[in-house]
């Protein structure tokens, strides 16, 4: 049983007047915001948003396409969200979704509950589209989604003067850094906290900006980022705000995972960052400090030719056929560079 599962049938039951919203609720959220809201009507609750996805023919878009453990987690999720008195009244305001295959994969749900709008942001999807906007981030500020999210607090924060939550698992977490720190200062001023669920942060030249900028530091406190022990996604970039590092089930890769996640009670169980992760930070950083702007931009539209050369439409597609499409393409496409390239 996962821990996300294991809180909802212990308090579950329990409304937000005897439990106060907290980060469980939150990355309770965060995980909902992959499935497809399209077809639930602005206004319903939770709970009846959950009976329409869940009765509604899952779409062969690519788009909405998830790894098929993910969709049934998800799947498992919603019913046991529709069957806890605990959402009963939370209400969906808003969502939004947009994708093109060049440059950009976004969406974003808008929630009411505990009296607050709370503004969550999807993570990297199954798309192709979304980790080369993920990789972009590397040379250019912003990507699309970015604005994108930006925007998208803007218009939910028109219809109404309710104090705002911002958050988001992977590309989401790091979204919502991005909304909460561009916005403006009357809209920065209604945010009453940012969380991030292992996001990428902001490439340090953005961030100290803002931490040497007095007219931030509020919002600063307000942010907090979560990460796994063993976090290879959350260390992409400097983090602003307080940091925490939570306990996991599984190593490696598999810890960016939020059903994975360790939750005790009514939290998630602290744990300290392994070598592992650490590691990947001074890996990163110290690869991105050999580039210019310029040359990073070169090596990931490189990379992305080599893996749109293979037909693949979806991460899975290339998981699938890893070997037999991708590493032919990849020699035939680096025969036709020129050294320079090559060697990059």
């Amino acid at each position: 049983m996962n821990g996300m599962e294991q809180y909802l049938r212990s308090y579950g039951g329990q409304s937000f007047a005897q439990l106060s919203l907290n980060d469980v609720d939150l990355l309770i959220f965060a995980q909902l915001s992959y499935c497809d809201f399209l077809p639930v009507p602005v206004g319903s609750t939770l709970c009846e948003a959950a009976q329409v996805i869940l009765h509604t023919p899952r779409s062969q878009d690519n788009t909405e396409q998830r790894f098929f453990f993910q969709r049934e987690d998800d799947e498992k999720l919603l019913l046991w969200v529709a069957a806890c008195p605990r959402y009963r009244q939370v209400a969906v305001r808003g969502f939004e979704r947009k994708y093109d295959e060049e440059n950009l994969q976004f969406a974003a749900l808008c929630l009411h509950a505990a009296g607050k709008d709370i503004v969550v942001y999807r993570g990297t999807d199954n798309t192709l589209a979304g980790w080369k906007e993920d990789l972009d981030l590397c040379f250019r500020l912003p990507v699309a989604a970015q604005s994108c999210a930006l925007d998208f607090f803007h218009r939910m924060a028109e219809g109404s003067e309710r104090p705002f939550i911002l958050c988001g698992h992977s590309k989401g977490g790091g979204l919502s850094l991005y909304a909460a720190l561009f916005a403006g200062e009357e809209l920065r001023s209604r945010i009453a906290q940012v969380v991030s669920f292992d996001g990428v942060g902001l490439p340090d030249k953005v961030l100290s900006h803002f931490e040497n900028n007095p007219a931030y530091a509020k919002i600063l406190d307000r942010i907090r980022v979560i990460l796994p022990e063993g976090s290879i996604v959350g260390v992409i970039f400097p983090q602003p705000g307080h940091i925490r590092t939570v306990d996991s089930r599984y190593a490696s890769v598999l810890q960016h995972y939020p059903y994975n996640w360790v939750i005790e009670g009514v939290d998630f169980k602290d744990s300290e960052r392994t070598i592992f992760s650490r590691a990947a930070a001074i890996a990163f950083d110290a690869f991105l400090d050999q580039l210019t702007l310029s040359e990073r931009e070169k090596v990931i539209t490189l990379l992305y030719e080599i893996i749109r050369a293979t037909k693949a439409q979806t991460i899975e597609d290339i998981l699938r056929g890893w070997i037999k499409n991708t590493v032919p393409v990849a020699k035939a496409v680096l025969e036709k560079l020129d050294t320079e390239n090559a060697k990059l």
